[in-house]
């Protein structure tokens, strides 16, 4: 499992997932679906960190996260659709901190 950079919970941030090891060259990314389960903390509702629709760039699938809970640890999944009938998925975990204090 991958562990990306802590977020902030204001901000909203472009995540990517790299499939470009784990498929052949001659695969193509049709489709591509993120989740968000809350791994600690607490958060009512885990998946409202998920903004907008996934963005697929050859190998690379992005998606936009915001909000989060402070101190919440989630466990970011996706899970792609290849043109070779593959389904691979790839997790990462992410903690959720306040915001630094500002002058």
């Amino acid at each position: 499992m991958f562990v990306f950079s802590p977020k902030i919970t204001t901000d909203k941030e472009i995540f990517t997932a790299n499939y470009s090891s784990l498929l052949s060259q001659r695969d193509v990314i049709l489709s591509a679906v993120w989740t968000s389960t809350l791994l600690s903390g607490v958060d009512p509702n885990p998946m409202a960190m998920i903004v907008g629709e996934p963005m697929i760039n050859g190998m690379f699938v992005g998606q936009m996260i915001g909000n989060g809970v402070q101190n919440a640890t989630y466990i970011l999944q996706c899970t792609v659709t290849t043109s070779l009938g593959e389904e691979v998925t790839i997790y990462g975990k992410l903690l959720c901190v306040a915001p630094p204090d500002l002058p």
